[in-house]
């Protein structure tokens, strides 16, 4: 059953103005509102939250995305235990389990409610139900992408685990407000355009995945990518807010491309880091550089045929949705 009407964000809408926005988009039919806050620097999770006061928040990961504006994950922490400082003293904080960072950044900030959600193999699972009221844990089986949780059986529409660690979450919060689920759930979801968005064309498929890049979720994605049958291939646009250690995250990055089965990948980038990326030894059939998108879907339609995948994904600036249209 349905719990009521919802007001959510909106495209990027996750600074004070988009957060604003979201707000004072909401009605008195809305039962809830679920914002997104995003994160520049110190300061600004901690100001969204004041004008927000959140009864449930959920802090997903401590990435390396801004690492360039922060300097370090610690920083990264602190900004992003910035949501319990007017997260409600009733309310509820959820977690990922096992973060060592993440619960020393909390110690002495937040003394509330605590979530912790563990997703484990398949394989770890035992006859009886390891979730309590601190803790939930889900039981992952990559074959069929599906997950048992509480006992219920869920198999969800999103490839990977990442984002099988992303309704973990969802399913924690849908707990808090007792939402009950049957035995087996199927669920289809539905994604914005740049964000988890697979687009089937006549000759080829598309992992739409162009609104944003960072290490981790380039990595999962190229995961789920190699998955996939047939041939792969790669648009990628460089990942920007990476700081003094780009270098290290982009090289690792294209070891791995160069060491996979993905048969081509165009990294779009500026021309110093095309010059930096030039030195790594890369295979010269595989990657191209290019400087901007005039050429990339022309040369994706060269490269590809019928059945092949392609993963396209970059940091903001890119624009990478741009070149979509014009492949075959």
């Amino acid at each position: 059953k349905s719990y009521g009407n919802l007001a959510i964000s909106k495209l990027n809408n996750n600074n004070e103005i988009g957060v604003s926005l979201t707000i004072l988009s909401a009605t008195k039919e809305d039962k809830l509102i679920i914002l997104e806050m995003g994160m520049r620097g110190i300061g600004q999770i901690e100001n969204l939250s004041k004008f927000s006061e959140p009864d449930i928040a959920v802090i997903t990961n401590i990435g390396t995305s801004h690492i360039g504006l922060l300097g370090s994950k610690e920083k990264i922490a602190e900004a992003k235990c910035e949501i319990t400082k007017y997260l409600n003293p009733t309310g509820l904080l959820i977690i990922p389990s096992g973060d060592k960072l993440l619960e020393k950044t909390l110690n002495n900030k937040w003394q509330g409610r605590l979530v912790k959600v563990q997703l484990s193999d398949i394989k770890a699972i035992k006859n009886v139900n390891n979730s309590k009221n601190d803790f939930i844990e889900g039981f992952y089986q990559e074959d069929d992408n599906s997950l048992v949780i509480d006992d219920k059986n869920f198999l969800i529409s999103f490839l990977g685990i990442h984002n099988a660690k992303n309704f973990l979450f969802a399913y924690a919060i849908s707990k808090e407000f007792n939402i009950q689920f049957e035995k087996y759930n199927n669920l289809k979801f539905v994604s914005s355009n740049g964000r988890n968005k697979i687009i089937e064309t006549n000759k080829i498929t598309i992992m739409d995945e162009s609104y944003n890049s960072s290490p981790e979720s380039l990595k999962a994605c190229i995961e789920v990518l190699l998955k996939y049958p047939n041939r792969h291939y790669a648009v990628l646009g460089s990942m920007k807010e990476l700081g003094k250690r780009s270098y290290e995250y982009h090289q690792e990055v294209l070891h791995f491309i160069n060491q996979s089965d993905i048969q081509g990948c165009i990294l779009v980038c500026d021309k110093e880091e095309e010059n930096t990326f030039l030195k790594l030894n890369l295979d010269k059939e595989k990657f191209i550089f290019l400087n901007g998108l005039q050429k990339v879907s022309s040369i994706v339609n060269k490269w590809t045929r019928k059945n092949d995948y392609l993963l396209i994904k970059g940091s903001r600036v890119w624009q990478l949705e741009k070149i979509i249209p014009y492949i075959d």
